[in-house]
């Protein structure tokens, strides 16, 4: 050691200078020297070190004391770029003294939460310097901004909290990217040396202290934070809101996780308003489908979606807009959100199901006028909704098909030949009273005459689907089935097993496919 470095060590003046530092720094590096001593030169080695030990224990008790007098003045400080450089030098040569740095550290942290819990209430209450940004509290009318501006508050200023205290335990700020990729590697090589050097430069140790101190800075605005919320979910009623409020929640906490303790007090109050926001959603939506099940909804005179039912439309459409918008992964946000709306859309179908009252066509045009309103709501790209849109184009498909059948049985009825189908499609044909001779003679008089008016292939009620595809869905569908069910009969006719006598055919006016021109498919 040089005279200087003497000097410097023994001050009795209880300041801590560059000077200091560099001596302690000279210390260390002689210390370091003399391991390498003691492999040829032990007795020399061993009395060098013996002699450093007690001014270097003695010197970072003296560093360790100065350090905690100055932490109460760099904590308050809002900067990172602000505080003293021999401070963070100081604190850093700590970390020779793990239990030195560690209370250090902690120490910085209480300082941290006390001054984070004051800055938050005066963001809440009275807003920035000459009321620019104006309180959060205003807001609280509104649920939806007033929770959205506190958690940007609370991450900016972990964002900040993490920059301030990765510059005091780090000589370099390190990115998470870099955090992960270094631990990815030392899994990889097991063996390799984990430790950083004096200086903790590799940042993966900081890093993990970081973390800690910042989950314990940010203890103290969870009780807040946690309230406020908690009343603006109680105190919403609607489901849209709240799933948005739950959307919300939920990017925030996930955003957060990486940056604290998963299990610390923080990070666990985010999670369990992540809980409790889609508990009170999933509350409400049942609430709405009780309603609907044991509240019979009247039918409207048009078969249109009646207001309940398009009340609910309006929401589903919102609820997918938000789960669209939402920045969580889609396998995460799917998981809770797609069996509440596989529920929502069972409900809805099944209350235009169960109403009396209508006829087996109206009662059909009804439920697809609501299924296809329904259809239309579920446009989205995610994976999740388009199962459940899938599962609802197959009910639109399964009611277009029972109408074209009504249908196509009503025209044939009408036409006489609705009967005469009938019994071609049963088991005795040979003995079907309808497809006798003379019989079936005169049902076929009696459609050809028909075929020659009609003007349309549909009943007036047909009028009443709100879906103009749908609509011409089902005339062609009806005309298609007419078309085959006539191509049965007129095959039915001319087969020498029926039974029929020699000029039987002589019935048959038309064939298939002027029929088909005829009916104008």
């Amino acid at each position: 050691l040089q005279p200087e470095h003497v000097l410097a060590l023994e001050s009795k003046n209880g300041q801590i200078g560059p000077s200091f530092l560099d001596a302690l720094d000279r210390v260390n590096e002689i210390k370091t020297n003399c391991k390498h001593l003691l492999e040829k030169y032990q007795r020399v080695g061993l009395e060098i070190v013996e002699r450093l030990a007690k001014r270097q224990e003695s010197a970072y008790r003296k560093l360790f004391h100065w350090v905690q007098g100055q932490i109460p003045v760099v904590a308050a400080r809002s900067d990172a770029t602000t505080i003293d450089p021999t401070f963070k030098r100081a604190l850093n040569l700590l970390k020779q003294r793990p239990a030195y740095f560690s209370h250090c550290f902690e120490m910085i942290g209480d300082s941290r939460r006390v001054m984070l819990i004051k800055a938050f209430i005066a963001a809440l209450c009275r807003g920035g310097p000459n009321g620019t940004p104006r309180p959060i509290e205003i807001h609280a009318g509104d649920p939806l901004r007033y929770v959205s501006d506190m958690l940007a508050w609370v991450h900016q200023a972990l964002a900040m909290e993490r920059e301030f205290l990765l510059s005091l335990s780090s000589p370099r700020i390190v990115s998470l990217r870099e955090i992960k990729a270094k631990k990815a590697a030392e899994a990889l090589g097991g063996d390799e040396k984990k430790g950083g050097g004096a200086d903790g430069d590799d940042g993966v140790g900081s890093e993990a202290q970081v973390i800690t101190a910042i989950s314990k800075v940010f203890q103290g605005v969870a009780r807040p934070l946690t309230v406020r919320i908690e009343q603006s979910l109680v105190f919403q009623p609607s489901p849209t809101l709240t799933y948005h409020l739950k959307s919300v929640i939920e990017f925030y906490w996930r955003t957060f996780r990486p940056l604290v303790e998963p299990k610390g007090v923080f990070c666990m109050a985010l999670k369990a308003l992540v809980d409790k926001a889609q508990e009170t959603f999933n509350k409400l939506v049942d609430a709405q489908i009780k309603q609907l099940s044991e509240n019979r909804v009247p039918y409207t005179p048009d078969l249109s979606p009646p207001p309940a039912i398009e009340t609910l439309l309006d929401q589903t459409r919102t609820l997918i807009k938000v789960h669209a918008d939402c920045l969580v992964a889609e396998s995460e946000k799917d998981e809770a959100f797609v069996p509440v709306l596989d529920k929502l859309v069972k409900a809805i179908l099944d209350a235009t199901a169960s109403v009396k009252g209508l006829g087996e066509s109206n009662g059909a045009v009804y439920s697809l006028n609501t299924a296809c309103a329904l259809d239309g709501c579920l446009k989205s790209p995610e994976g999740g909704v388009v199962q459940v849109k899938a599962r609802v184009s197959a009910v639109v498909k399964q009611l277009i098909k029972q109408l074209i059948t009504l249908q196509a049985q009503a025209f044939l009825n009408k036409a006489g030949i609705g009967e005469v189908t009938k019994a071609l499609n049963g088991k005795d044909v040979s003995t079907a009273p309808a497809l006798e001779e003379s019989k079936l003679r005169a049902a076929l008089s009696a459609f050809y005459g028909y075929l020659v008016g009609v003007n349309t292939l549909l009943t007036p009620e047909m009028d009443r689907l709100s879906d103009p595809w749908v609509r011409v869905t089902v005339r062609d569908g009806v005309g298609v089935f007419v078309k085959e069910s006539y191509g049965r009969l007129h095959a039915h006719v001319l087969n020498p097993k029926s039974g029929y006598s020699p000029g039987a055919s002589s019935m048959l006016k038309h064939s298939p496919k002027q029929i088909e021109t005829l009916l104008d498919i």
